[in-house]
């Protein structure tokens, strides 16, 4: 596991608090370079120790969660999961991967389910149980690399959040 400095961690605490600070502002209260600061933060994201994320609301996105068990998982799954929007978390297991999903209701929730399934020709066997996220949960967009709104995900299963105008408002 990589770690990182003291002052890369003192820029972070700091972004952490106020992330609409500017890079002016952060080099005054660290009392470092606004350069050095700068160069700092581009070496913190080329190197993967931090990430810039836009976030939206749960409320806005969907307050259904699905907590979905698959019995061995193919290989596509994985690269779908890191990639989609819908997806909040997942982790692997022997011969398991269990994820969690949202949506605006359960039929939602459903119906995205099924069409990732439809992506492979494989039948997969999977479970699901239904709750409830949080009003205060955010939700971070992962996949902002689309196409004319068109999700970029291995399986461009029509329910992206960005390119199907949930961000908008229009459904």
């Amino acid at each position: 596991m990589m770690k990182i400095d003291e002052n890369s961690y003192e820029l972070i605490v700091s972004i952490t608090r106020n992330c609409r600070l500017n890079i002016r502002n952060i080099s005054r209260e660290l009392g470092v370079n606004y350069v050095t600061i700068k160069k700092k933060i581009s070496r913190l994201l080329s190197n993967g120790l931090f990430s810039i994320k836009p976030m939206i609301p749960a409320k806005l996105a969907g307050l259904t969660a699905g907590l979905v068990r698959v019995k061995n998982p193919p290989y596509w799954l994985f690269r779908f999961l890191s990639n989609c929007n819908r997806v909040l978390a997942y982790i692997n297991m022997e011969g398991e991967t269990v994820f969690l999903i949202y949506g605006r209701d359960k039929q939602e929730v459903v119906d995205l389910i099924n069409r990732i399934m439809e992506c492979n020709d494989e039948l997969l066997e999977f479970t699901i149980e239904f709750g409830k996220l949080p009003l205060t949960q955010l939700i971070p967009i992962k996949n902002i690399e689309q196409d004319n709104g068109i999700c970029n995900s291995y399986c461009n299963c029509g329910f992206c959040i960005i390119g199907n105008g949930y961000i908008k408002g229009k459904k």
